[in-house]
């Protein structure tokens, strides 16, 4: 397939909460807190800069899409901090879902390390999905099926103990094109 000129910069952003089996909450127990999720969990990537609204946004497989820079939004966590012995602060799997088509073959996937929370890295990555064979899908839905969260849940004031944290990822990338609600936009 050709590749297609960059037309558009979007920020997309989702929730990936309910990548954990149980909620992560403050504790104020550990210099180091890791928690970590195994399990595919979908992406429902909304577009920040779109007139479409609430409608969620996809990918054409068809397309290059760069990821030129992300950042992990911690609601209920504002000034979370990385653990006291790790690198990052989060490192997460992002692949290419494809379709339900068990003939799909050559998913892509990208790994993205947040050194911190709340503020953007740049990763300047591309993303191929129109690599993918053996489905005539034209979308990319995104899962995560590798999360790992290291904070420093300590010294924290006491009226947020036992308090949930959620976690969202949002993405600014250029790429010819988003589906959102069925339009291009």
């Amino acid at each position: 397939m050709d590749k297609q000129q960059i037309q558009g910069t979007y920020n997309i952003i989702a929730e990936f909460t309910g990548a954990f089996s149980n909620p992560v909450v403050i504790e104020n127990n550990n210099r180091n807190k890791t928690v970590t999720s195994f399990d595919d969990t979908f992406l429902n990537f909304q577009c920040i800069n779109s007139p479409a609204g609430g409608a969620y946004a996809y990918l054409y497989k068809k397309n290059k899409t760069f990821v030129k820079r992300a950042r992990i939004i911690t609601n209920g966590a504002e000034k979370l901090r990385t653990g006291l012995n790790r690198s990052f602060a989060v490192e997460i799997n992002i692949k290419d879902r494809g379709p339900l088509d068990p003939a799909s073959t050559d998913l892509q996937n990208f790994i993205l390390k947040f050194p911190k929370f709340n503020e953007w890295t740049n990763f300047n990555l591309v993303f191929e999905p129109y690599k993918r064979k053996g489905d005539n899908d034209e979308l990319v839905y995104l899962e995560t099926n590798n999360v790992s969260v290291h904070f420093d849940d300590y010294n924290i004031q006491s009226a947020y103990i036992g308090q949930p944290i959620k976690f969202f990822i949002e993405l600014e990338i250029d790429t010819l094109g988003v589906d959102i609600g069925g339009r291009i936009f």
